[in-house]
């Protein structure tokens, strides 16, 4: 079969390359979407954050068009690693106290169909109540691997 995501034109495959979703009932009644990551290759001090961020908007905004409980987000990694241009940072970022709040996400648009889910814009979303720790590094940002 030809590729249509045209896998001989890419350096890597994906480095997050499955994910599994499973709805389960409640003592409640009702039902609760859980979902489990796996990945090859693990950028620890970017890809990490970002990804389980994507995904967990994505569980969250099924759980709104479904209808579902939120439930929990999990992930199995391979070959995690931090790239020599992060180290004094990730030093660094391991020393500051994580002064956060966790919030809530919000989603002001309704979510009906694939359509909605699939014109979401940032727009759309809003968290309410997060804090993070704001106080500026003293060591410069490394820039993302290509």
């Amino acid at each position: 079969f030809p590729s249509h995501d045209r896998n001989d034109e890419k350096a890597l495959t994906e480095c997050w390359y499955a994910s599994q979703w499973v709805v389960l009932p409640q003592k409640s009644g009702r039902d609760m979407l859980h979902c489990k990551l796996s990945n090859r290759s693990l950028d620890a001090l970017f890809g990490c954050q970002f990804a389980i961020q994507q995904y967990r908007l994505l569980q969250y905004a099924l759980c709104k068009m479904f209808d579902f409980d939120l439930g929990e987000i999990s992930a199995t990694s391979t070959h995690c690693h931090l790239y020599s241009d992060q180290l004094e940072y990730t030093k660094e970022l391991l020393t500051r106290t994580p002064t956060y709040k966790s919030g809530e996400i919000k989603i002001k648009k309704d979510l009906n169909n694939l359509k909605d889910l699939l014109s979401l814009q940032w727009e759309d979303i809003e968290v309410v109540g997060h804090e993070v720790n704001k106080t500026p590094f003293k060591t410069p940002k490394p820039k993302m691997a290509a």
